[in-house]
């Protein structure tokens, strides 16, 4: 009936309807939010019955279906080095790496993938993550699968140098001493050829490179 309404968005079907669904008319509802009494009226507890009746059916589902509901994909993966969101990660940083190691600067790569959409660029993910924690995952990819996940080598000069990014105040960007970024700590280039002198790529190759690196690890792990 049209005076009738569920009493907030948690009591949707999980995977079909959650019985019995608590109603209220909606001139109760509307009396509920402008009323200021704590005391335990019919309008809250009809409510806390509801909410009660969802949780049970909730702890009930499967870890897939309370997912769903909390408005995630879920997909089912093998047990394997990365699962599926950092195996095709690697690939991503992986060629970042080698940007870097064809000269490009690095707030031209992060700048590159932002106008792409994502919401950090991957030398910034670097620093944030831990230079020193992507090596050692790095390394773990490449005994797993091979020379198409072979790390950087411009990586392995930069973390030998003990920049580790955030967390040391040390990486590819500069900080502050609250751990703020401060631009891009142009040292980092002694260790990437060809030094300092960077050279131009348009943002439309690298968001290919490494859009792509991510797409044909992808389309592999389905092998």
């Amino acid at each position: 009936p049209a005076d009738l309404i569920y009493i907030g968005p948690m009591l949707r079907a999980i995977d079909g309807p959650i019985a019995p669904l608590t109603c209220l008319s909606r001139t109760a509802y509307q009396k509920c939010k402008d009323c200021r009494t704590e005391a335990k009226c019919e309008v809250r507890l009809a409510f806390a019955k509801a909410y009660g009746e969802y949780l049970t059916a909730l702890d009930k589902a499967s870890p897939r279906l309370q997912l769903r509901t909390l408005g995630k994909t879920v997909i089912v993966v093998n047990d394997s080095p990365g699962f599926y969101v950092n195996r095709i990660l690697a690939p991503y940083l992986n060629e970042a790496g080698r940007l870097l190691e064809e000269g490009v600067a690095v707030d031209a790569i992060d700048r590159a993938m932002l106008d792409w959409g994502m919401s950090v660029g991957p030398i910034t993910l670097l620093d944030e993550v831990g230079l020193d924690v992507a090596g050692k995952s790095g390394a773990i990819f490449y005994r797993a699968f091979g020379d198409r996940l072979r790390p950087s080598e411009a990586m392995a000069r930069v973390i030998a140098d003990g920049r580790l990014g955030r967390k040391n105040k040390k990486g590819f960007y500069r900080y502050d001493e609250r751990g703020k970024r401060a631009g891009v700590d142009a040292s980092v280039y002694a260790f990437l050829a060809p030094g300092t002198a960077r050279r131009a790529m348009s943002a439309a190759e690298i968001q290919e490179r490494l859009a792509l690196a991510m797409v044909n690890e992808a389309v592999r792990c389905l092998e």
